[in-house]
């Protein structure tokens, strides 16, 4: 009998899915077929710049499309004056054949050189006489081309082991936007201790910047001593970011490779010598 149960319990589970697969492909390809929509933007962006997306939407059936709404998804790590993820705008009813627009603007995006930025654009609406509700949906990616800030290390090739080194971590911004709670994150470097750094920090992993205006920079400075064995190498690797809630956006990131050297401090093996007289 449990036998007979399960099979009739996973007969009706694959009916109730296709039936709900059904309407989802006839609402997709209803929706497809009455309402032409289109998302446009800039194909490329450096961070800080301001940006807009134009929505356009077009009624190609022959239905009046009641009560419609556009709905634009920003893309992941953007910023507006606003601080939305998410644009809404409810529009006059939609005529047969009738078209139109609707821009968003000064949307800045944050992202690391070379990320693709994806924003959505929806358009719900009931067609007339019909108490089901579709949507529509568009996209479009913009790459970012180009990240205006100077981060680098400054740092020589070599360090010798167990003396302590100073480097140095400077950044500059040539963002017109004004950039808010930014971090420099310095990664866990292998076999280096980190004695001091100016400004100093909590943890020695995270440094608070704050605020960055366009023209502004400094630089941090970090001392400490390497363990590791002489020809050996060591990667220095940081990010620079924001912090939006509890997530860390990184903007840019720099790495350097340095090389270990023998201790100047170290005593010189001998070697035992005898002669037979």
């Amino acid at each position: 009998m449990k036998k007979i149960f399960y099979v009739i319990l996973v007969l009706l589970f694959i009916v109730i899915a296709g039936v709900l697969g059904f309407f989802y492909y006839k609402g997709l390809v209803f929706s497809t077929q009455i309402l032409s929509l289109e998302i446009t933007g800039p194909k490329t962006a450096k961070v800080g710049d301001q940006i807009e997306y134009t929505i356009k939407y077009k009624n190609s059936g022959n239905f009046v499309l009641e009560k419609p709404k556009i709905s634009l998804y920003l893309p992941e790590d953007s910023l507006n004056e606003d601080s939305k993820t998410r644009f809404e705008k409810e529009l006059d009813n939609l005529d047969p054949g009738s078209d139109g627009s609707i821009t968003f603007s000064n949307i800045v995006l944050l992202g690391k050189e070379g990320e693709d930025k994806v924003a959505t654009a929806s358009f719900s609406y009931a067609p007339h006489n019909l108490s089901a509700r579709y949507e529509a949906e568009a996209k479009f990616t913009t790459k970012i081309e180009e990240v205006p800030i100077d981060l680098s290390f400054n740092i020589p090739n070599s360090i010798e082991q167990g003396k302590e080194t100073n480097f140095y971590i400077n950044y500059l911004s040539n963002i017109a936007y004004p950039l808010e709670n930014l971090s420099f994150k310095l990664d866990l470097i292998e076999n280096f201790t980190i004695k001091s750094a100016t400004p100093p920090s909590l943890d020695n992993i995270e440094w608070k910047i704050g605020t960055l205006n366009k023209g502004n920079g400094g630089q941090i400075q970090i001392n400490g001593t390497t363990s590791s064995k002489p020809q050996s190498k060591i990667l220095f690797s940081g990010h620079l970011g924001m912090w939006q809630g509890s997530n860390f956006i990184i903007i840019k990131e720099i790495n350097k490779e340095v090389t270990v050297t023998p201790s100047t401090n170290s005593i010189p093996e001998t070697t035992n010598t005898s002669s037979n007289n």
